[in-house]
């Protein structure tokens, strides 16, 4: 990251200068950021802040269209919208009404407004003049192609990603079909295609506006979701086929229906959030992993547990967590509450553990 941060031919010349200046002596992290800031007199604190002292992960969603102009070049115009990844502290709580429930408050694990990254992309074009040399070629075979022309030919760029939402352009010779961040996966970040995968990115953005507690702008991005298509391009290359795209598409509903709950939740519409996870549940397959039995289970046991129904929470999770091993925050709190209401103090005493143990506020607990 700091080679593509300087460029590469720059940094080798820095890494020169700096072996030369610690002359074989150790140095620790600190001192080798600061001998760098001393060589090309820049600033690496927030570099430093986000790639080595904190996760430094980014999500990168981008979208992009392209038209051609009045010269006959053509423009590819869009935007980059960066989301830091976050974790969730959970306190368990008492409602107005009496209800127990479980708080998730998402915790940034880096300030996305000060995030920089510089992205390598590649474009892939169409060229009519390789496409005439490989038409003579075909006609020379006897061979025809119904197929519109597809690209043959790949351009190199590069672009910065700074902040929140960064708008990108660039003006080409040739009819751009493909655009690529990040290809060969060589930034510390993930880079995900709107236009290829319009589906799965805008169930991913919604999941990032219900992180910030807006549930209404979750609620339309889920409503967008589950319209659109979950790739969108030819599946020639047979990295994906028909069934494996229909098998994505009802997980990515099942996930939908999930975060609608929550939304629906935190709106306190109750029923319509047992709506939706009833819907996610009779979209599961056999085949389908542990993981969201165990997230439609414990979604049941909040909306039980709201309800002042000890009871079925409590069977619901006895269920799903038995397993040591089990790692949902939010289910062992859920778990040890509805433990104690109905007086299994083992269990409580379990749950309540390991939810202290993943750092979990039980304060509640004492008064029920």
């Amino acid at each position: 990251m700091l080679s593509r941060f300087f460029g590469e031919e720059t940094f080798l010349k820095v890494q020169k200068s700096l072996v030369k200046a610690v002359g074989g002596k150790q140095i620790s992290t600190a001192e080798f950021i600061g001998l760098i800031e001393r060589i090309t007199d820049q600033d690496l604190q927030p570099f430093a802040n986000q790639f080595i002292y904190n996760t430094g992960l980014t999500e990168v969603f981008y979208d992009w269209r392209t038209h051609q102009l009045e010269g006959g070049n053509w423009e590819v115009q869009g935007v980059a919208h960066q989301v830091a990844k976050y974790r969730y502290n959970h306190r368990l709580v008492r409602r107005e009404d009496g209800g127990i429930d479980v708080d998730r408050l998402a915790r940034r694990e880096l300030d996305v407004a000060k995030s920089v990254l510089i992205v390598p992309v590649e474009i892939d074009v169409y060229d009519p003049q390789t496409a005439d040399k490989d038409g003579e070629k075909t006609k020379r075979r006897g061979a025809k192609s119904e197929n519109p022309p597809a690209a043959n030919k790949r351009l190199a760029a590069t672009t910065w990603v700074s902040g929140v939402e960064t708008p990108f352009r660039w003006e080409l010779p040739l009819e751009p079909r493909k655009v690529q961040f990040d290809r060969k996966a060589e930034v510390f970040g993930v880079f995900l295609n709107q236009r290829r995968f319009p589906k799965r990115t805008l169930y991913l953005r919604a999941i990032d506006r219900f992180a910030d507690a807006d549930g209404a702008a979750a609620l339309d991005l889920l409503d967008q979701a589950r319209e659109a298509e979950v790739f969108v391009g030819s599946l020639s290359s047979g990295k994906l086929d028909e069934a494996a795209l229909s098998s994505r598409a009802r997980r990515i509903d099942i996930g939908i229906d999930l975060v609608r709950a929550r939304c629906l939740l935190m709106l306190d519409q109750d029923r319509e959030a047992g709506q939706a996870v009833k819907r996610a549940e009779g979209l599961l397959h056999s085949d389908d992993g542990r993981w969201y039995r165990r997230r439609i289970a414990v979604l049941k046991a909040r909306i039980a547990l709201r309800a002042k129904d000890p009871q079925t929470a409590y069977d619901l999770l006895r269920k799903v967590l038995r397993k040591r091993n089990s790692g949902d925050t939010e289910g062992q709190l859920l778990y040890a509450a509805a433990a104690k209401l109905i007086g299994h103090s083992k269990e409580f005493e379990e749950a309540k553990a390991k939810a202290l143990s993943r750092g979990a506020d039980v304060t509640v607990l004492k008064d029920l």
